[in-house]
């Protein structure tokens, strides 16, 4: 008996056809599946690479236990500058962090301009930081606002606290 006289394979073109209509549309289901996941983030970097090269960070330096004398510079690139994140870090690798505005008297306005510069003298106890050991280094993060969202850019080159 035999069972397979009859029976008919798929032709050669009906089973290219359908493993091209396979292959395009595992591609468009990717491409809409991974399209939202990265709309918005190469715009984003973009903004945080400018800002991030825009600014600069210099004359880092302890005065007594927790007195902190810093300058921040910004350069003639446009880019909106709405805070800043300042991180310090102990000699024993621990971090703390505040964001610029909620320091006593700093406000938006006191931020850096372009082809601008900051000096600031502030003493960062623990009502900012919470760090029990020696500063050790510090840095700052810029935030800019792109489109209706705040974003928090990488740090700024981290610099050794040394005494004044």
């Amino acid at each position: 008996m035999n069972l397979y006289k009859n029976k008919k394979a798929v032709s050669q073109i009906i089973a290219t056809v359908l493993v091209i209509m396979i292959t395009v549309s595992v591609v468009v289901i990717l491409w809409a599946t991974i399209t939202p996941l990265i709309t918005g983030k190469f715009e984003e970097a973009a903004e945080c690479r400018i800002a991030t090269s825009a600014m600069s960070l210099t004359d880092v330096c302890l005065i007594g236990g927790t007195e902190l004398s810093f300058k921040i510079s910004r350069n003639s690139q446009e880019f909106d500058l709405t805070d800043l994140q300042i991180i310090i870090m102990d000699e024993d690798g621990n971090s703390d962090s505040v964001i610029y505005t909620e320091i006593q008297d700093f406000t938006v306005s006191n931020l850096p301009n372009p082809n601008n510069g900051i000096a600031i003298t502030r003493n960062f106890n623990s009502t900012y930081i919470n760090l029990a050991g020696t500063f050790y280094s510090f840095e700052i993060a810029p935030i800019i606002q792109l489109g209706s969202q705040n974003i928090t850019c990488s740090s700024i080159n981290r610099k050794k606290v040394d005494f004044c």
